[in-house]
């Protein structure tokens, strides 16, 4: 009975895990009609911050720039959007650092989540720079390697 339940709880783990990965993908990189473009972010790293532009492309690769420019008082964008991106950026990948350890149990060190929340997020930004669907920030990566830490600390607060 126990060896069942195991068993059901490893395959809802890989379930979830792969539903999220799916979703990860159709939010950052397809965005269809799952998810509605953010257009106001993408305008606003374009045109307010001036960032290199080829069709629907974006570039920023120096380190905090679009947060400290969300925050200048000049700045446009309502405190919501400022919010939903630093915030969404890293509750984004918040997933990731859970379950990673859940169905590879042998990521289940700090370090191990955070190289792969990196690696993940810097292998989706470049694919977003490649297939011309956003903009690629570095701001993006480190938010989002903040989210797959702070998901791996409840993981780690929960199972240990």
């Amino acid at each position: 009975m126990v060896m069942d339940e195991q068993r059901l709880r490893r395959s809802l783990n890989i379930v979830f895990f792969m539903l999220y990965l799916f979703l990860l993908i159709n939010f950052v990189l397809v965005k269809g009609k799952l998810f509605d473009r953010l257009s106001p972010s993408d305008y606003y790293a374009y045109y307010e911050l001036n960032l290199p532009k080829s069709k629907n492309v974006g570039l920023n690769l120096v380190p905090f720039q679009t947060i400290k420019a969300y925050y200048k008082p000049e700045n446009w964008n309502p405190e919501s959007t400022k919010a939903a991106n630093v915030i969404g950026n890293i509750v984004l990948f918040m997933p990731l650092g859970f379950l990673l350890p859940l169905v590879f149990p042998k990521t289940g060190k700090f370090i191990t989540v955070f190289l792969l929340s990196l690696f993940v997020s810097v292998g989706l930004e470049a694919c977003q720079y490649l297939f011309e669907s956003g903009v690629t920030d570095i701001d993006d990566v480190i938010l989002n390697t903040m989210g797959g830490v702070l998901g791996y600390g409840f993981f780690a607060f929960i199972y240990r």
